[in-house]
């Protein structure tokens, strides 16, 4: 029909440049590869303002929850293993030496630095369980630490304290004690490393008396 006005070919160019529109977002962030995003709308983070914190918060309560199974394990086993050290007579050279001024063979002396190492590791393990913190980390005010609670003095002054907190407050608060739990994880950390360490060598000096007495 004559006047009709026919329809335009779309281009490869243009084609390409109206795929590339609809896979952006309103806020102009290029969507991932073959999502179908469309218009008017944004693609939300991955975590909300207060998720993030909250996430942290409890992923690090479950780490310190973990170092102080791993720390029971670690002194149960060494604590078994030094019990039968003892019984075996292993700090039985320690004594003579004392009392008579007996020498020391090579089995006796590995035994006895198989002892001395299981208790230090023993020592450590208890240290995963008892943590300190710094002077300069410990918070002294807040609404989450124990001390900081118990620093308000009467429990309706606490309350009337937490009700007057905002949204954006109580996530600051959060955050603060993430970095406190932080240091406990590492000092829990640290200590719960080096009585595996220490266990593990006590372990084969343990065998290594054994096959020598």
């Amino acid at each position: 029909m004559k006047g009709a006005a026919t329809p335009a070919k779309a281009t490869p160019e243009r084609a390409s440049s109206d795929s590339g529109e609809r896979g952006r977002s309103a806020s102009g962030v290029p969507a991932p590869h073959g999502a179908d995003v469309k218009p008017g709308t944004e693609q939300q983070p991955a975590f909300g303002d207060h998720e993030l914190p909250e996430f942290v918060h409890q992923y690090l309560r479950d780490y310190i929850a973990l170092a102080d199974q791993k720390a029971a394990f670690v002194l149960a086993a060494v604590s078994a293993i030094l019990a039968f050290l003892v019984s075996s007579g292993a700090l039985q050279p320690l004594k003579d030496f004392a009392l008579l001024g007996a020498g020391f063979s090579w089995s006796k002396l590995v035994g006895v630095l198989a002892c001395g190492l299981l208790s230090t590791a023993a020592i450590l393990a208890i240290l995963v369980v008892v943590p300190r913190l710094n002077s300069d980390t410990k918070p002294c005010s807040g609404f989450i630490f124990w001390k900081a609670i118990i620093a308000f003095g009467r429990a309706e002054d606490y309350a009337a304290a937490v009700q007057g907190l905002t949204k954006k407050m109580a996530g600051v608060e959060v955050q603060r004690h993430c970095f406190v739990l932080a240091q406990v994880c590492d000092q829990k950390y640290g200590f719960l490393n080096w009585a595996i360490r220490i266990g593990a060598v006590a372990f084969v000096l343990t065998v290594v008396f054994l096959f020598m007495k």
